[in-house]
C-alpha cells in the first residue's frame, strides 16, 4: 500500500500538472524504473502527459530513442541477486553507452534508489559523472566480468 501511496504521489507531483498546459509538457526521452527484488515496483512509461504502467518482465524496462540498446545491455549485465546500488551502478554504465552511441540521447542521468521504506535516495549528479569517467575505461569483453567490476562503484 505504501508503494501505491508513492506512486500516486510521483503522479500528482511531477506529472499531472503538466495535464492541462501542453506548451509546458515534461521533455522525458527516457526513463528507467528498476524492480527490486523485496519491494513491490511498477515501471511507468511517460510520454507527455501519457503515463501508462507496464508489467514487469526483467525487472527493468527503457522507453525513448535508446530503449533497443539499453535493453539489449541491461539483458547481459543485470543479475536478479543483485542489489539496488549494485544495480543502479550497472544502470549508469549503461545510459553512459546509451547517451554516447544513440542519437538524440544525452544529458544528465538521474538515479533515483527507492528503499525498503520507500524512501527515495538520489545519487547526485556529480557521483553519477565521477562513476561515468571511471566506468568509461574499463573494457572487459566478459559480460559476468564486466558486471562484477562495474557494482564495485556503489557499494
Amino acid at each position: 500500500m505504501q508503494f501505491v501511496m508513492l506512486q500516486l504521489s510521483f503522479f500528482d507531483k511531477y506529472i499531472r500538472t503538466y495535464a492541462d498546459n501542453p506548451q509546458y509538457y515534461p521533455d522525458v526521452k527516457l526513463l528507467i524504473i528498476i524492480e527490486h527484488n523485496n519491494i513491490s515496483s511498477a515501471i511507468f512509461k511517460i510520454y507527455q502527459n501519457v503515463v501508462s504502467e507496464t508489467g514487469i518482465i526483467h525487472g527493468y524496462d527503457a522507453i525513448g530513442a535508446g530503449d533497443v540498446l539499453f535493453r539489449r545491455m541491461a539483458d547481459d549485465l543485470f543479475r536478479r541477486t543483485l542489489t539496488m546500488r549494485q544495480a543502479a551502478s550497472i544502470a549508469i554504465y549503461i545510459m553512459d553507452h546509451v547517451k554516447k552511441q544513440v542519437l538524440g540521447c544525452g544529458g544528465n542521468t538521474d538515479i533515483l534508489l527507492l528503499g525498503k521504506d520507500c524512501k527515495i535516495e538520489r545519487i547526485p549528479t556529480n557521483r553519477v559523472k565521477e562513476i561515468e569517467l571511471r566506468q568509461s575505461i574499463i573494457h572487459i569483453d566478459n559480460q559476468e566480468q564486466l558486471a562484477a567490476e562495474l557494482i564495485k562503484e556503489l557499494p
